[in-house]
């Protein structure tokens, strides 16, 4: 029995976008113990599958948008410090600090919802050669052209660096120092790796 899951996000309303693993999983065993599964059977598996990674790929779309623009808000907020009085920036700066432990908690559930929805896409096309003997990974792959699931330009890590020079800024006034303060030597790659785990491939020996 296939045990995999993909585990329920934190925020509630995302659930529905889920890669639905055990449907698929269900379609490729029933159609293999009819008389065979046939090309047609293929043809219509790969019409879901690319229903349901367009719809975890519109999600993807509009949840990065929607942090986006926290990050900018945040952002927005922080260049109005300067001309307001010590009160409004004590308001301000609460304000900012509210959005951007939002958006921050957002982002780093969205890396992992995204990598787990990802696992269950790559098991369902392994999952289906095992059962069915026909391999459909040329398709999954022309798929992933289409659509922008896997974050190949690193909009996750870009965001993670902006919402930490945010958070930063608002602990000590001014980004000076982060490198230090986050425990950080070296370039951005060094950064990156500190703070999202990713590591450039071509620094590895």
């Amino acid at each position: 029995m296939d045990t995999f899951k993909i585990n329920p996000p934190a925020y509630s309303e995302w659930r529905s976008y889920s890669i639905e693993y055990h449907f698929l999983l269900k379609y490729i065993t029933q159609k293999s113990q009819e008389p065979g599964y046939t090309e047609a059977d293929k043809e219509n598996f790969l019409i879901i599958l690319e229903s349901q990674i367009g719809k975890f790929c519109d999600f993807l779309t509009a949840t990065i948008n929607e942090i986006w623009q926290r990050v900018e808000y945040c952002e927005q907020l922080i260049q109005t410090l300067p001309h307001l009085d010590s009160e409004g920036q004590e308001i301000t700066i609460g304000e900012a600090g509210e959005v951007n432990a939002i958006a921050t908690g957002q982002i780093f559930e969205l890396m992992k919802y995204r990598l787990e929805n990802f696992t269950a896409l790559s098991k369902i096309v392994l999952r289906h050669k095992e059962i069915t003997n026909i391999g459909i990974t040329y398709e999954f792959d022309e798929m992933l052209k289409t659509y922008s699931i896997t974050d190949e330009n690193l909009i996750d890590r870009v965001i993670v660096r902006r919402l930490m020079r945010i958070y930063f800024y608002l602990q000590n006034g001014s980004i000076e120092g982060i490198a230090d303060y986050l425990g950080i030597r070296g370039g951005s790659d060094n950064f990156e790796t500190t703070i999202t785990g990713w590591i450039d491939p071509e620094i590895l020996e």
